[in-house]
């Protein structure tokens, strides 16, 4: 027994050593970092992380100053170093190596906003020192000025995954020697210095699996796009799309597919059904009339957005998806509920508001699982009994409706409810609600009277005004 206890005092004390030596590690480097400091150069170490066994450092933020070759130095010193990001250098030395380190991520961070910066700067990292990024899988570069050279010093690393995020970007940039990159993400700072067009250089990325290039000014898509084969995520949001090409059918290994705020794409091309390994689908604010049914052989969709258009009518086929676990068709012109929505029963969020829906299933017990049920702003004028029947609802929103009925009893039988809105309606009557777990409650608008309304006793929320009589 003496022996286990001495064993066990040994291991411990091997282990608080271990963790004194890993965080004496930071100290060392906050130290040696210290000493670039001054009055022109405010050289300081942001953020020092250890890895999860406390052996090493695993990540390193630094910020303020300029680069310094001895720091990147005394940073190669630490084999276990995975993650190193420089926050606002105002100069780049054309002689700066990274050779020596082996990093999952690099960011280089240029801070665009404070006291004195106001504008985009149209800095740039000189393209010397990104060919020196030889052992980095990954970078991200926020908030520089991206020309054809920065491309092609990309392209003459290892490098796999290429984030260009808040950027300005030269026009007409052939992305060609970035052929081996599994992911491209190129984000635009503003307008006149966004990404203009889907380059055909793009096509040449057979190895790419992730493309996003949001908020630029796209117009068209080539049908070269269907090279892409190893395609899984695609972003093209917020851009000016006025068409999609059939061709992009042929990207059956798509999971991920973004193309909402297109304020000019008014219809979808045949084919799309194709997709038929697509999770997630997003159409928001598009201009679509017609809601597309090809989604209905998507049965891998678990989130499909079709909200903000002018869609009239769901197609009941919805009930195919039986993955679908988010669905919002709000901000629509909808007058009917779509029932094929009842067949969803692993349905988690359904947002119908802000459409023209008059009456709705009372059948709402079929959807088990739905934890956020939005109906807001439409013509309802009565409550749905069978909401109460779903145990795992935390939010209900009946605000801006037609309501005039009492609240249902069988309301309080949701222990789950965490939140619900039935404010602005014609005429809310009945009790409040006694949920256990209820915490925001909002019942009556300022306008209408509390005659026919009051609280129980047994209340957990109770809603802001001192105006309600009790039961």
């Amino acid at each position: 027994m003496v022996k286990f206890n001495n064993l066990f005092l040994l291991l411990s004390a091997m282990t608080s050593w271990k963790l004194i030596a890993a965080a004496d590690k930071c100290e060392e480097l906050d130290d040696f970092v210290d000493q670039y400091y001054d009055e022109n150069n405010e050289f300081l170490l942001l953020n020092c992380e250890l890895d999860e066994n406390n052996d090493d450092i695993e990540s390193v933020k630094l910020g303020g100053g300029v680069i310094i070759q001895d720091v990147i130095d005394k940073l190669s010193t630490y084999p276990g170093l995975k993650y190193l990001e420089f926050s606002r250098f105002d100069e780049y030395p054309e002689d700066i190596n990274f050779e020596s380190l082996h990093l999952s991520q690099l960011k280089f961070y240029d801070l665009k906003y404070g006291r004195k910066i106001t504008k985009f700067r149209y800095h740039q990292i000189p393209d010397s020192v990104i060919r020196t990024m030889k052992n980095v899988e990954n970078i991200d570069f926020v908030g520089y000025n991206i020309t054809q050279g920065t491309i092609d010093a990309i392209g003459s690393t290892n490098i796999k995954e290429v984030y260009l995020t808040e950027s300005a970007f030269d026009k007409n940039l052939d992305y060609s020697s970035l052929k081996n990159l599994r992911s491209l993400y190129l984000d635009s700072y503003f307008g006149s210095a966004s990404v203009d067009k889907f380059s055909e250089s793009f096509c040449k990325m057979e190895n790419l699996e992730l493309l996003y290039l949001p908020g630029g000014n796209i117009r068209t898509i080539p049908k070269c796009i269907k090279n892409l084969k190893k395609l899984q995520d695609l972003d093209l949001s917020a851009n000016e799309l006025k068409s999609i090409p059939k061709e992009l059918s042929e990207l059956t290994q798509l999971k991920f597919l973004d193309i909402s705020i297109n304020e000019y794409l008014t219809s979808l091309p045949k084919g799309l059904e194709k997709l038929i390994n697509l999770e997630y689908l997003n159409l928001k604010e598009d201009n679509i009339k017609k809601s597309p049914t090809f989604i209905c052989g998507m049965n891998k969709l678990k989130t499909l957005n079709l909200s903000s258009n002018s869609i009239k009518e769901i197609p009941s086929c919805i009930g195919n998806l039986s993955e679908l676990r988010d669905l919002d068709i709000s901000s629509n012109d909808i007058a009917t509920f779509p029932n094929g929505i009842l067949e969803l029963k692993n349905l988690e969020t359904l947002n119908m508001s802000y459409n023209q829906i008059e009456e709705v299933t009372d059948s709402f017990e079929k959807l088990n699982k739905l934890v956020d049920l939005d109906l807001r702003d439409n013509l309802i004028t009565k409550f749905p009994e069978s909401i109460g029947q779903l145990s795992n609802l935390s939010d209900l929103k009946l605000d801006y409706n037609q309501i005039d009925d009492v609240i249902p009893e069988s309301y309080n039988n949701i222990e789950s409810l965490s939140y619900v809105s039935f404010q602005n309606n014609v005429h809310i009557r009945g009790k409040s609600l006694t949920n256990p777990n209820l915490f925001l409650c909002y019942y009556l608008n300022s306008r209408q009277e509390v005659d026919d309304f009051c609280l129980d006793p047994n209340a957990k929320c109770i809603p802001y005004g001192d105006n309600y009589k009790s039961c």
